[in-house]
């Protein structure tokens, strides 16, 4: 308690229990929205006998997006693979999470293993965009980070929650 907290927000019960004054806080449940980064190189179209690295990092992405439609949220997109882009902003309607999961699928397709196009990376991408306020889900197969990387990943979760996540195929 704070002599410039308001009074009908002390908790009674609280204070009488512990002789202290306590006050109640309260938290301003907000809507959730996440987008889904995918980053893949050309290495990624490439995996064991039984599944593409690129696949399995598509498959990821899917469920995490099925769960967020199942959650209410809105869902969005930034796709970078081949040398193509691909940005759905974050919508929470049935027609957009049909053209989720299409730009998903079309993400996994082999003859993406044949370019050698370099694209923005899905942090550049998202930072030039002023990205704000949303759980970004980063699915790469880079494993090592550029110093430039480092400090655009650093700049996008000073706004955001990241979470990186990397399938890695030791063949």
């Amino acid at each position: 308690y704070q002599a410039s907290d308001d009074m009908r927000h002390i908790d009674w019960r609280v204070s009488a229990k512990t002789g202290q004054t306590h006050t109640r806080i309260y938290a301003e449940e907000r809507e959730h929205s996440r987008i889904m980064a995918l980053d893949l190189s050309s290495q990624a179209y490439f995996g064991t006998r039984d599944t593409f690295v690129s696949t399995r990092m598509v498959q990821l992405l899917c469920l995490i997006t099925w769960r967020t439609k199942i959650q209410n949220d809105k869902i969005g997109a930034y796709l970078s693979f081949a040398d193509k882009q691909v940005f759905l902003p974050a919508k929470n309607q049935s027609s957009h999470f049909n053209a989720l999961l299409n730009a998903f699928s079309d993400a996994t397709q082999v003859s993406h293993r044949l370019s050698q196009a370099q694209t923005d990376t899905p942090w550049k991408a998202l930072l030039e965009r002023n990205i704000r306020h949303q759980q970004i889900i980063i699915c790469s197969d880079k494993s090592e980070l550029s110093a430039m990387d480092l400090e655009q990943l650093q700049r996008l979760s000073k706004y955001n929650l990241i979470h990186w996540i990397s399938i890695e195929d030791e063949r």
